[in-house]
């Protein structure tokens, strides 16, 4: 982890080191892993490639590196079709950096919940390749908020520190986003 990382956000232990170390070809372990009709690249799938686009103009201009894995994966609906959610999420690049309430840095959401309450964040710095993925409940919406929205209806219930820190890896992060979600199928019969 980026130094002093650990110190801005919430550890989640379910997700730090989850699953073995990656080697070999990027997202290689997903060869043999079954497409599906439904996954979390459907929702915005004819939209996709235009919203990375204007992503990497936004980061472009904050200064802000998007990670190489991350930026391959969005390209690919071949990868998409890997990945199903229990909660009906979905990939979402619709959104520009947004400042982190604590410490430096900058969000950018990338899945959302079906209800849009539930987000993973990248979370990164200008002028770094190092970058995180984090996740918060209800935080999208204040942090995209104006001013005067904020304080009607944000504020009161605001806490800045509940942000997680999940991976540091992106194609790690996503194996065990993978792995969770299809367990859960699985011991619930739809495998």
């Amino acid at each position: 982890m980026r130094k002093g990382t650990t110190a801005l956000f919430k550890l989640d232990f379910s997700q730090i080191g989850k699953g073995p170390a990656l080697s070999g070809i990027p997202y290689g372990w997903l060869d043999e892993v079954p497409s599906h009709e439904h996954h979390m690249g459907l929702e915005r799938n004819d939209e996709m490639q235009e919203d990375l686009e204007k992503l990497e103009r936004a980061c472009a201009e904050q200064g802000l590196t998007l990670p190489g894995e991350f930026r391959a994966f969005m390209r690919s609906p071949d990868l998409w079709r890997k990945f199903r959610s229990v909660n009906a999420g979905f990939f979402d690049l619709r959104n520009v950096p947004v400042k982190c309430p604590i410490g430096e840095g900058y969000l950018i959401p990338f899945i959302a919940d079906q209800q849009y309450c539930h987000y993973h964040f990248l979370h990164l710095m200008p002028g770094q390749v190092e970058y995180e993925i984090v996740w918060a409940e209800d935080l999208k919406q204040a942090l995209y908020a104006s001013p005067k929205v904020f304080q009607e209806n944000y504020q009161r219930n605001f806490d800045k520190y509940d942000i997680y820190l999940c991976d540091n890896n992106f194609e790690h992060f996503m194996r065990g986003h993978y792995e969770d979600n299809e367990k859960w199928f699985a011991e619930h019969g739809y495998g």
